[in-house]
């Protein structure tokens, strides 16, 4: 019985296609909709959130998918401290690895990967972190960051 079940489902999603299954709306996005569980508020990428005031931006090229992704968010979640030091100096932006409109040098093959740039019209890359580190070493990468930056200001 259960194959029969299984069997029309699928017959259906193919004879009806995906859309007639999943509406699409284009302003559906899933990262907004999945951080809306989240703890911290993180931007869309888009030129408003890019450009805006002064902190420098720590983005999240991840993928939904990947494993370490959803690692690196649940550390980010759950480390009180850490999210506190990203929300109160970062405009944090998390992107899906696949977005075609990325700059060139934000492409990556591996996910997740955390960019620390420059909050100026320019967003210099300061550094970046490969993968899912524990919460200890990713404050401490990130208060490095911030120390980088002060002393870049003078």
């Amino acid at each position: 019985m259960k194959k029969i079940i299984i069997a029309a489902v699928i017959a259906g999603g193919l004879l009806l296609g995906p859309s007639s299954i999943l509406a699409k709306d284009d302003t559906f996005d899933y990262v907004k909709l999945e951080h809306k569980f989240n703890k911290i508020e993180w931007a869309p990428f888009n030129n408003k959130n890019f450009t805006k005031g002064t902190k420098p931006i720590i983005l999240i090229v991840g993928s939904t998918t990947c494993g370490y992704c959803k690692k690196l968010k649940q550390t980010m979640n759950q480390d009180k401290a850490l999210r506190n030091i990203i929300m109160n100096n970062f405009t944090p932006i998390y992107v899906e690895q696949d977005i075609s409109y990325l700059p060139e040098y934000l492409k990556t093959p591996m996910t997740p990967t955390i960019y620390f740039l420059t909050a100026d019209s320019k967003h210099l890359l300061i550094d970046k972190v490969v993968g899912a580190p524990e919460a200890g070493y990713l404050t401490k990468a990130t208060l490095f960051i911030l120390k980088q930056i002060a002393a870049d200001r003078g």
